[in-house]
This record gives C-alpha cells, structure tokens and sequence, in this order.
C-alpha cells in the first residue's frame, strides 16, 4: 500500500511539473507549441491539481524527497523532447495564380514596381524554387534579381531545390550574392 501511495504521489509530482512546463522556462527550455497539446496539458494539470489538494501534501518528508528527485528526472526528460512547431502548411502558388503573378509583373515598366507587386504576392503566398527562377527572369538588371531571391526566398516551400537558383544567374559574383542569401536561411 505504501509502496502504491509512493508511486501515485511520484506520477503526481510528474504530471504537474509537466502541467507547468510553460511557466517554468528556468527548468525546461521549449514550450508545447500546438493548441491540442496544451488542450491535454491543461486537463491533466486540474486533475492532478485535484490530487495534488487532497493526497501529495500529506506525504511524509522523504516520501516527498524522492518524490521530488523523479520530478526533476522528468524535467530532464521533457527537456529531450524535440517538440515540431506545426504551423499550417500553405501550399506553393497554384498555376493560374503565379500566370496571373507573371502577366502583372510584365505589365510593370519599373523595376521597382516589379518588386512592389513581388512584395505584395510574397506576404500572402508561398512558391517553388521553379516559380522562383520564372520571376528572376522577368527582372532585367541584377540588381532586381537579387532583391528577387532576398524577397520570395523566406516562402519558398522546396530549399532542396536551392542549387537551381544559384544556376539561373550568369555572374559569378550574383551567384555568391544569392549563396549568401539562401545561407541566411
């Protein structure tokens, strides 16, 4: 019976340290990044809090102690943990769209108003470095091509891809430009 008291109190201890992984960011150095996961943490910490009311503080001192010592062993656990940031995943531009993409860049004269339009499409979609190298061709100067690959890069959903733009470029020095942007990432 002692020996169950002891081991319920240890999974206690466990789960409200667990319960308290985002408060505690001294002891435990990520936090749980998705909404479900947080959903499940705070229903284990209110149960646990229940028995943590009722149970845990009526344990003797070393009963506590050892308790205590498997607590930080699961920090150091949780700690292992690589938890994955799951963001949505919003496809590349579709075909009609980045054609439409494509026809408004040609329909601007300025370089500068190719980028504005670049800029704009940037902030609301994602691309492929293929759609990346169909832009870069529509800017006449380097510099425009450049400011290309630094403005879509960030979205681009296929980085494998990387060499291919370093090869759409003629210069030498143009290609260690975009090597360097791409290696910011």
């Amino acid at each position: 019976m002692k020996t169950r008291f002891i081991f319920l109190s240890a999974i206690l201890f466990c789960s409200i340290s667990f319960g308290q992984i985002t408060q505690q960011t001294d002891r435990v150095s990520h936090q749980l990044l998705n909404d479900e996961s947080n959903g499940i943490i705070n229903q284990i910490v209110a149960k646990l809090n229940k028995l943590d009311n009722f149970y845990l503080k009526k344990l003797k001192f070393k009963d506590y102690q050892k308790s205590r010592e498997i607590v930080d062993e699961i920090f150091d656990l949780l700690n292992a943990i690589p938890l994955v940031d799951k963001k949505p995943e919003i496809p590349p531009m579709s075909d009609v769209d980045f054609a439409q993409l494509i026809k408004n860049l040609q329909d601007e004269t300025f370089e500068d108003d190719k980028l504005s339009v670049l800029s704009l499409a940037a902030k609301f979609n994602n691309f492929t470095v293929k759609q990346l190298i169909n832009i870069i061709s529509e800017f006449t100067y380097s510099s425009g091509k450049l400011r290309a690959v630094e403005i879509i890069y960030p979205y681009i959903v296929d980085k494998w891809n990387s060499h291919q733009i370093i090869n759409s470029f003629t210069y030498s020095s143009d290609k260690e430009k975009v090597r360097r942007i791409i290696e910011s990432f």
